[in-house]
């Protein structure tokens, strides 16, 4: 029994799109009171996996939108076997397209698909009901000069923890949970993110194009080792309006 369920916890951590161990999850949802009548939309679900341990741990209902066809395929599997398909539904769409209204909390993990991290809470404020939680899950870096090369690979969008704190209290929200990634999860997310590269490489029939794959899965590697690993961590922050 202790292996089966290790083994689950270790497929449920491979298939998150958080990068935060699950413990962190189930405290999310624990300090927030999640309970049967709470509602979540995910944006950007990846597999639904999220929503699973929420839906696990305490009955919630909800909706994950993603737009890999992949992702929510192989989601919808993991929903069925988990036997929660009456709490739990995913659609592969657009979330620029969602039209999901009154929800208790919402989730977003790639907050800069709408713009920064303002634009994004705005556009969240949409979805959920007065009161209501967002849950934003975004890279952070350690310290303001970061070397050039990770500033171009991870864009110019990454923010110190003061940079985010300041963002949240400009919009009158407070941070309710604070859950942050650890070495093992870095290492998790890195190496889940090779499998799917060297998957690729294998599956490439054109030279030139498996060469450029190559030399990708190398800076892959080189701006882990060099870069990522010493500046930067992956926090899931929830945040509630200040009413003032």
């Amino acid at each position: 029994m202790y292996i089966n369920d290790f083994i689950e916890k270790i497929n449920d951590s491979n298939n998150l799109i958080s990068m935060v161990p699950i413990e962190k999850i189930i405290e999310l949802g624990y300090v927030l009171g999640f309970n049967d009548k709470t509602k979540i939309l995910d944006l950007c679900c990846g597999y639904g996996t999220m929503l699973k341990i929420l839906c696990q741990a305490y009955n919630i209902s909800g909706k994950g939108i993603d737009i890999s066809k992949e992702f929510i395929e192989n989601g919808l599997e993991i929903i069925k076997k988990a036997e929660i398909t009456d709490n739990i539904i995913l659609e592969c769409n657009d979330i620029k397209n969602c039209k999901e209204k009154n929800y208790d909390v919402v989730i977003l993990t790639e907050p800069y698909l709408f713009g920064n991290i303002e634009d994004s809470i705005k556009e969240l404020e949409k979805y959920i009901k007065p009161n209501g939680k967002i849950i934003i899950g975004t890279i952070i870096v350690s310290e303001d000069n970061i070397p050039q090369e990770l500033i171009e690979f991870d864009g110019d969008k990454l923010h110190t923890e003061m940079e985010l704190y300041n963002i949240f209290l400009k919009n009158n929200y407070a941070i309710s949970y604070i859950g942050r990634s650890t070495q093992g999860e870095w290492d998790r997310y890195f190496t889940w993110s090779s499998r799917r590269i060297v998957k690729d490489i294998q599956n490439i029939k054109i030279e030139q194009d498996k060469k450029k794959q190559m030399e990708w899965l190398e800076k892959w590697y080189r701006m882990y080792a060099k870069y990522r690993i010493k500046y930067e961590k992956w926090c899931l922050y929830a945040i509630e309006k200040i009413n003032i």
